[in-house]
């Protein structure tokens, strides 16, 4: 379980930073 507690958040980390900073760079496009 911690191996796949370990992955999880490496998965899942990148993709919430990555989504949030496509989010505030759209946002700051569209201004």
């Amino acid at each position: 379980l911690p191996e796949f507690a370990d992955k999880l958040i490496v998965v899942i980390l990148p993709s919430a930073s990555e989504r949030y900073l496509s989010t505030a760079l759209f946002e700051g496009i569209e201004g």
